[in-house]
């Protein structure tokens, strides 16, 4: 086991860094979290916790917690973008009030929850501040990393410094961390622009919402939409094909006209919902794809989350694989006698399963737009939605 007396600093406090945190607290280890924000809020945005980041929430001890902010969709259909007409339709949790999460013949996906990412956020934190209230370091913005003598120093725009024994970055796409082990990585733009918004289920006629959770597709376009906070909020996320957009930001506003605009030829539910979304609660961003570095870690310092392998949206399973990430660093803290070896085992552990996930995303991403992936399926090694589902962090050979 690493030993319990080393410091540990975690650059970042999304998801992966609140995760990891909560999974190394678990295991007895003092842990700081360095976030850049003044303050800690979640955009207003959607998340779905697919069976396999049950099983590791499960582990981690707040999966009531989930349950309880989450909605449990009952059913999912693939739909026509523009006549609207139901395609394919799944059970997903066939007993909405019951929080066993039993494999069942009905759905890859069974036990599928879908939250607001600011009740996750919120219970991640609490339960991080619960072990440990000043565990956390608000508008500290890392800056860079010295390594001198041996001694691992974080540097932070506030002109503060911090000695570490290790350091994790949680630091999403844009990693300066990463950066620094692998180089300035290729953004490759998808020519694709993606439009959030959220609407009170309230605003919606009842018969509208059939069923729970829907993915319209179309040529060149998607668009998904699903319940959160225990139905009374739908949040849903239009892609259309566009070259015209390179922000990757998650909070540039758009406009109700814009993507009325850009999805005017739609089904009517999609129209409708578009209508129906106030004008503060719209936003876009650039699609963009990164390759897969080919290496996380270094001495006494590793990547976690999307700072090691970010993931296009299109299977829901971008937060899921650094939730992943978590629990298998965990282990490894458990099963290694230093820092060094746990980073090294946690990579090579990790790093075949992130990048097939990647990929897999990247091939359904093409599937439901309608564009040709014969060649990208011949190039690339992917997983089915139920080989990344049916994955047990906490069990999985080490």
């Amino acid at each position: 086991m690493v030993p319990k007396e080393i410091s540990i600093t975690i650059i970042g406090a999304g998801i992966g860094g609140l995760t990891c945190a909560i999974a190394l607290q678990k295991l007895g280890y003092r842990i700081k979290v360095f976030e850049q924000a003044d303050e800690l809020k979640e955009i207003g945005a959607g998340l779905t916790i697919p069976p396999n980041a049950r099983r590791a929430i499960k582990h981690l001890g707040f999966e009531k917690e989930v349950i309880q902010a989450s909605y449990k969709p009952h059913k999912a259909a693939i739909k026509d973008y523009f006549s609207g007409k139901t395609l394919e339709e799944i059970k997903i949790n066939p007993k909405r009030d019951s929080c066993n999460q039993n494999q069942s013949k009905d759905s890859p996906i069974f036990g599928t929850l879908q939250i607001h990412r600011a009740d996750f956020q919120s219970i991640l934190l609490n339960n991080i501040l619960k072990k440990d209230p000043n565990s956390i370091l608000l508008n500290h913005e890392f800056t860079n990393f010295t390594i001198h003598n041996g001694s691992l120093v974080c540097h932070f725009k506030n002109n503060t410094s911090f000695k570490t024994d290790a350091l994790i970055a949680c630091d999403g796409n844009k990693s300066l961390v990463r950066e620094s082990i692998n180089g300035n990585d290729k953004l490759n733009y998808l020519g694709y622009v993606a439009w959030r918004g959220l609407i009170s289920a309230s605003d919606i006629p009842s018969d509208l919402i059939q069923p729970d959770t829907a993915t319209f597709v179309g040529k060149e376009k998607i668009f998904a939409r699903y319940k959160i906070r225990s139905g009374q909020l739908i949040n849903y996320v239009g892609f259309s094909k566009k070259n015209d957009w390179k922000n990757e930001s998650w909070s540039v506003q758009s406009s109700i006209e814009e993507l009325l605009s850009e999805f005017g030829d739609s089904a009517d539910e999609i129209k409708t919902l578009i209508r129906k979304t106030q004008p503060n609660q719209c936003y876009k961003w650039a699609l963009a794809g990164r390759e897969p570095v080919k290496k996380w870690s270094t001495e006494n310092l590793t990547l976690l989350g999307d700072a090691a392998h970010p993931m296009l949206p299109f299977l829901g399973q971008g937060a899921a694989m650094a939730i992943e990430d978590a629990v298998i660093l965990a282990r490894f803290f458990l099963k290694e006698k230093n820092i060094k070896d746990a980073f090294t085992r946690y990579e090579q552990n990790r790093i075949d399963r992130t990048t097939m996930v990647m990929h897999s995303a990247e091939l359904n991403g093409l599937k439901l737009s309608g564009a040709s992936y014969t060649n990208f399926i011949k190039e690339k090694k992917v997983y089915t939605e139920e080989e990344v589902a049916e994955y047990n962090p906490v069990e999985a050979a080490l």
